[in-house]
């Protein structure tokens, strides 16, 4: 299994993505105590963070700069609680990232699982809510080249395991044991619309891109909480 840490790339984030981030991990670890033992950070002080940041949040964009000073301070004691968070997340993982993603967070990759040279691999994807309080996500991804077919794949509650691969004859091959609810959207279009979703559940989406010479590797993932 390919070790990991927590990817960082939650510190760029603001606005309601990064309050969608943080209500994720709050699902990720409080929702999962028996992989979670004991955070380090109670779920009560973590929630509270969440929904005083999304009050100034809401405050700032319809007060303007006078509520920033406010916003900037609730977004700093938020990304604190992130980043101790992901702390106790690596210290429980020790490099495994299926139990990285199950926290809500994003895994980072060893160099030498790197795509080889001419090996394609889907990027540029996004995945989100169509409107806050809707049962919908909506995903997409980077320009491909005319013709390419893609396929995306949902994962309800959890990611793939890392163990998953797509061998030569474009078999997707799940280890025995995964029992997470899968969807598989083969729309020709690079947007996909993911209807009739579980509110409360984090979503995680991959894609696959069919192509004249063949099929590509599994993209790395990207998660959403829906709701």
């Amino acid at each position: 299994m390919r070790k990991s840490k927590v990817k960082k790339n939650y510190r760029k984030l603001d606005g309601i993505k990064l309050e969608n981030k943080a209500e994720g991990i709050e699902t990720g670890i409080y929702g999962n105590v028996s992989v979670f033992v004991a955070p380090t950070i109670t779920n009560l002080i973590f929630s509270a963070a969440i929904v005083d940041y999304s009050k100034k949040r809401t405050l700032y964009e319809q007060g303007g700069i006078a509520q920033k000073l406010a916003y900037t301070k609730a977004k700093n004691v938020l990304m604190t609680l992130v980043d101790g968070q992901a702390e106790f997340v690596e210290s429980i993982a020790v490099g495994d990232i299926t139990i990285i993603k199950m926290a809500g967070f994003d895994a980072t990759f060893d160099p030498d699982e790197s795509p080889k040279p001419g090996v394609v691999r889907v990027d540029g994807i996004s995945l989100e809510r169509l409107e806050k309080g809707t049962n919908s996500l909506v995903s997409d991804c980077g320009t491909l080249p005319k013709g390419n077919t893609l396929v995306a794949i949902l994962c309800e509650g959890f990611p793939l395991p890392s163990e998953v691969v797509i061998d030569s004859d474009g078999n997707i091959i799940i280890p025995k044991g995964f029992t997470g609810q899968i969807r598989t959207n083969v729309k020709h279009q690079r947007r996909k619309y993911w209807r009739n979703l579980t509110s409360g559940v984090h979503y995680y989406v991959y894609y696959i891109a069919i192509t004249a010479k063949g099929i590509s590797l599994l993209s790395l993932p990207v998660s959403e909480l829906c709701g």
